[in-house]
C-alpha cells in the first residue's frame, strides 16, 4: 500500500481494502455470489500492478452483484 500511494498519490487509501469494498458495495448493489480465488505473490511485469512488491500476497476476489432496486 505504501508503494501504491507513493506511485499514485491521487489514489484512494482504501482502493485495495476488502472490508471497505464489501461495506461500500451494499450501497446500491446486492451481492449474489463471491469467491476467494487465492493470492499471488508475483504479478509479473504487469503495468497495472507496478506497485505490487514481489513476495507480498495480493489476494484475489471474484464477485457477482446485482443493482438493487
Amino acid at each position: 500500500m505504501q508503494k501504491l500511494l507513493r506511485e499514485y498519490p491521487e489514489s484512494y487509501v482504501n482502493n485495495f481494502s476488502k472490508q471497505y469494498f464489501l461495506k461500500s458495495i451494499k450501497n446500491g448493489f446486492k451481492m449474489i455470489d463471491s469467491d476467494e480465488l487465492g493470492y499471488t505473490a508475483d504479478s509479473g511485469e504487469n503495468l497495472g500492478f507496478s506497485f505490487h512488491i514481489t513476495g507480498e500476497r495480493m489476494h484475489l476476489l471474484s464477485y457477482l452483484a446485482q443493482k438493487a432496486y
